[in-house]
Parts: C-alpha cells; sequence; structure tokens
C-alpha cells in the first residue's frame, strides 16, 4: 500500500542488481546498509501513509479487501466459535486463517459465562477477527476498537465485522498497538488479549496497565494463550485492595473464571 515499508536481504554480489532493480521500479530506497555478506536495503512505496493509516483507522471502506490485498485472502468460508455459525475471509499469514483456535473457543465459552451488558469492547493482536465476530453476534457489542502491530490484521477484522447483518455490525475503530496508550481511559466494558508473545519483551505489564486504565469499573479483562504465560500474567496482576479501588486507586481485579482446552487457557477477571 502507499506508504507501505519492506526489507530487501540480498547476498553482496547481486546488491547492484537489486539496486538496479528498485530504481527501475516505483519503489524508493529510505536506508541501507552492508555487511561482511549482505547488503540490506528499507524501501517504500511512494505515498500518504498519514492518510491511508488514517482512513484505517476511521474504518472507511472497510468492506472489500481490495487489489493490495488479493495475495493475502484466502477464500471464505464458514466458521463456528462456541455455537455461533458465521461467514468470514481468512488471510494468509494471519492467526486462525481457516479456523478458530483452541484458544478463541475457551474464551468465546468463558466470555458468554462472565460478559454481560458489553457494548464497547478493545480487541489485541485479534488475528482475522474470530472473537471480535463472535461478541458482535452473542454478546451485542456495538462498537469494536482494534489494537495490534499488524496492519494486515487490522483490515481483516474490519473487512469481516462489515460483512455481519446490519443488525449485529458494530462500528469499528483500528489503531496500531503503540497508539493504544493514547486511548481514552474508562471507555471499553470488555478488553480481549490473545498476546503476540516475543523472546524479551513484556507484554505482561503493559497489558495490565492497560486495563486497569481503559476499562470502566466493572468492566471485564479476558486473556487467552497457554498455561505458562496465563501463570506469568496471574503472579503479575495488580494487587489493589477495597480502600485504593475506594479511594481511586488501582483497581481491585476478581478472578470470575478459567477454561482450560488443548494447550489453551482463558482467563477473565473484573475490574472492582
Amino acid at each position: 500500500m502507499p506508504g507501505g515499508r519492506a526489507g530487501i536481504v540480498i547476498v553482496n554480489p547481486l546488491a547492484e542488481a537489486a539496486a538496479a532493480w528498485i530504481a527501475d521500479s516505483a519503489l524508493t530506497v529510505v536506508a541501507e546498509a552492508r555487511g561482511s555478506m549482505h547488503k540490506v536495503y528499507i524501501v517504500e512505496r511512494p505515498g500518504d501513509s498519514r492518510s491511508e493509516a488514517a482512513a484505517d483507522a476511521s474504518g472507511a471502506d472497510p468492506s472489500g479487501a481490495g487489489p493490495e490485498l488479493e495475495a493475502y485472502l484466502r477464500d471464505e468460508a464458514r466458521f463456528k466459535l462456541a455455537d455461533s455459525s458465521y461467514r468470514a475471509k481468512g488471510f494468509w499469514g494471519l492467526p486462525e486463517f481457516d479456523t478458530p483456535s483452541y484458544g478463541s473457543a475457551v474464551a468465546a465459552d468463558l466470555a458468554s459465562r462472565a460478559c454481560a451488558g458489553v457494548r464497547d469492547a478493545l480487541f489485541i493482536d485479534p488475528g482475522v477477527g474470530h472473537m471480535a465476530i463472535w461478541a458482535a453476534r452473542e454478546l451485542g457489542v456495538r462498537r469494536v476498537t482494534a489494537a495490534s502491530r499488524d496492519a494486515l490484521s487490522l483490515r481483516a477484522v474490519g473487512i469481516n465485522l462489515s460483512a455481519l447483518p446490519e443488525r449485529s455490525r458494530p462500528s469499528y475503530d483500528s489503531l496500531d498497538a503503540l497508539g493504544a496508550a493514547e486511548l481514552p481511559s474508562d471507555a471499553f466494558d470488555l478488553v480481549v488479549e490473545s498476546p503476540d508473545v516475543v523472546p524479551e519483551r513484556d507484554w505482561i505489564g503493559p497489558a495490565w496497565a492497560l486495563a486497569e486504565r481503559v476499562l470502566r469499573r466493572g468492566g471485564v479483562y479476558l486473556a487467552y494463550c497457554s498455561p505458562t504465560e496465563m501463570t506469568r500474567l496471574e503472579k503479575r496482576r495488580p494487587s489493589g485492595g477495597l480502600e485504593e479501588a475506594a479511594g481511586g486507586g488501582r483497581a481491585r481485579w476478581s478472578l470470575l473464571g478459567q477454561k482450560r482446552k488443548k494447550g489453551f487457557i482463558a482467563s477473565a477477571w473484573r475490574k472492582g
């Protein structure tokens, strides 16, 4: 897409040929570096990336994949999640492009028992959007916000939500995961996170901090991941007490329930 960037790594003997190919293309070299055996080019497709990002975030025209996504579009199929059946598009390279995971299955099952009266929901690293689709259909969510470092995921969620019947179609906003820090306080009834676990990166501290800030009192933070990561998440749960919560300090988190299935576990906590 316009403004998009890519990295090209090529062995030194072919570096000049690669530079010539880039020069003949519609790409612009924005940075380059040479190692002992390879050369790296960072290239950009000219265009106003800011205006396109703004269009994506506003949910403008999310219904079509567009020519820039045709290479990623796998097909459209019927899916089933926690007894809810729906049609959605799968995209190569995204989690759950061909079937919802056991993680989504336990998360939806737990949410059906732990969440009620949800209108505004934030989904972090939502893949192609199975949990967002399910929540719009089964929980009556009317406003969906998705946050991810993966621009393809954000587009896929918007495309799939826009295909829902009008009666269950929520409004949609998307933002880069780094922009989640700018979300308003007390804005959501539900935060759902399927963490993208990267070695040496702490996702747990920021996850609790974000949930504590953006959830309304009585809202639910629901995470699903491996049992190992869930143990780490639970160990670092903020320990604010009733007095702190009443005085405007750190919230008190009450465990609502857990569900396990084949290597995945989902947990839900209510913000008190």
